[in-house]
């Protein structure tokens, strides 16, 4: 169901939170980069994760987009800049 939906997406939004990304999230990412899908990345956690911008390189190199916005701003703070990613993506071809 999950490569399915992957498929059927125009854009790929994962989260990169916690000392090291979710294995899941990293096959998502991986699958969605290799079927030519714009992923946006989203960190939102203060600890440190990897080595750039807390997400580790792979990961980070493989998003047209990289929020990083610390969970200490406001809900409106962290979903606006997930909503300006997304919009910077109109007519960004696919990998």
């Amino acid at each position: 169901m999950c490569i399915r939906q992957i498929r059927e997406a125009d854009v790929v939004v994962a989260i990169f939170d916690g000392t090291d990304v979710d294995s899941g999230t990293a096959f998502e990412c991986g699958y969605g980069y290799a079927m030519g899908k714009p992923i946006v990345g989203v960190r939102t956690d203060l600890r440190s994760g990897g080595e750039e911008n807390g997400v580790n390189a792979m990961l980070s190199r493989c998003c047209h987009q990289l929020v990083h916005v610390p969970a200490l701003n406001r809900r409106d703070e962290v979903v606006g800049s997930i909503i300006s990613a997304l919009s910077s993506l109109k007519g960004v071809p696919a990998n």
